[in-house]
């Protein structure tokens, strides 16, 4: 692994696209593991994804992306409104570090990019600020680059200002054709005047392969460590605290749906929630969910947790010819009760997803793992944009022991 201090020129050509869109929460495919997502569903918050990762970043670290975060911390693909490029994805076999790296896949006369969509560095025009991130190509005909598009954001509204400046105060940071691993770090030298946001572009241009890892804006003199984060001190985390010795069975109330939907909450739009018999006769209650498409509803049900275990998510589900899914999600909230994302698992944030038609009822299970600063999540389950009907009974959330899972 080579490491590269860049100080002097590098070329440039045409840059990426200006931002168009801001502000759609991030989501992957259940299936594929891609970026971009599945079809865009209804949901029933915007939210915006500040969370930590797997530690405490340093103080004057303004961005962090490792690839290793299920909820992508606010990535996304120039295809993501129409479900996200199959050649944007995670890549676990081949990364600098953790759990997975970015790899995109370039293809003949066309660009694909990744950029930070929900969660851009904040920045002072007047800050003196470096990019660091791994990068590994392999057969790039076109060009693999780096670039950073300045703007200004005042209230909801965000203007482009154009590209910092980066290596010999240019606005493309070139990547050679082939090379192992290395590590980039490079001072952003020119912030266009009322600066004060920083969104970045992970880019392929023509056929090729490119994997990135690691990537970060700092302040000047702020080291990054590898992987990012540095370790957590109890109390670094939010949320309530739970005795190995002493841990609770079950975190949710009426899981088993046996006293109506007590407990629960409820959204229509369009589409149809209701207690009801079990339809097999095997317990005395269930919900019922009716889809409808282009419509929704939700099952929801919040409760405090202690952030620093896994969670196994179980439940038993029977669908009848579901054109679409039923699916579980987990709304995370901090200490101030404000939701910032959703936890996920395997790089999805839809888990449990059963569709078409099952035999009776199907278990399912879910073990997933929330960040730091989560003192609360919302347990969902969800019919979208889907024709049929599901059942869901049997929920049940349960904390594991520390290290478990």
């Amino acid at each position: 692994m080579r490491s590269i201090l860049i100080r002097g020129g590098m070329g440039w050509t045409s840059p990426c696209p200006l931002l168009g869109k801001e502000g759609v929460p991030a989501r992957a495919s259940q299936r594929t593991g891609r970026l971009g997502g599945e079809r865009r569903r209804m949901v029933p918050l915007l939210l915006l994804v500040t969370a930590l990762g797997a530690g405490r970043l340093p103080d004057g670290v303004l961005l962090f992306w490792n690839a290793d975060n299920d909820d992508h911390n606010g990535w996304r693909d120039n295809h993501w409104t129409t479900g996200g490029s199959p050649l944007a994805v995670y890549d676990a076999a081949e990364k600098r570090e953790g759990r997975a790296a970015l790899r995109l896949t370039g293809e003949p006369e066309h660009e694909l990019w990744l950029n930070n969509l929900t969660c851009p560095a904040e920045v002072a025009e007047t800050g003196s600020y470096v990019l660091r991130f791994f990068a590994r190509t392999a057969g790039v005909k076109g060009t693999a680059s780096v670039k950073a598009l300045a703007h200004h954001a005042e209230g909801d509204r965000s203007q482009p200002l154009g590209w910092a400046g980066l290596a010999a105060d240019r606005a493309e940071l070139l990547l050679p054709a082939d090379s192992d691993w290395t590590r980039y770090e490079v001072p952003i030298r020119r912030l266009p005047g009322t600066t004060n946001r920083l969104y970045l572009y992970l880019c392929i241009l023509g056929p090729g392969t490119v994997w990135y890892d690691d990537v970060s804006i700092a302040a000047a003199g702020v080291e990054v460590p590898v992987g990012g984060f540095q370790t957590l001190r109890d109390e670094d985390y939010a949320g309530i605290r739970f005795d190995d010795a002493n841990l609770p069975a079950e975190l949710l109330t009426n899981g088993g749906l046996e006293e109506n939907l007590n407990g629960w909450g409820v959204q229509r739009h369009g589409a149809d929630i209701a207690w009801s018999a079990d339809p097999t006769g095997r317990s005395k209650g269930c919900a019922k969910l009716t889809g409808v498409e282009f419509h929704g509803a939700y099952l929801h049900q919040q409760v405090p947790i202690d952030p620093r275990r896994r969670y196994r998510l179980t439940a038993r589900v029977k669908a009848d010819g579901l054109v679409g899914y039923v699916f579980a999600r987990v709304l995370r909230f901090n200490q101030h009760g404000q939701p910032f994302g959703w936890a996920g698992a395997d790089h999805a944030s839809d888990l449990c997803a059963v569709s078409g038609r099952t035999d009776g009822w199907v278990a399912v299970r879910q073990e997933f793992e929330v960040s730091p600063d989560t003192a609360s999540v919302v347990v969902f389950w969800n019919l979208q944009d889907t024709i049929g009907t599901a059942w869901v009974d049997d929920v049940s959330l349960a904390p594991l022991a520390l290290g478990k899972g």
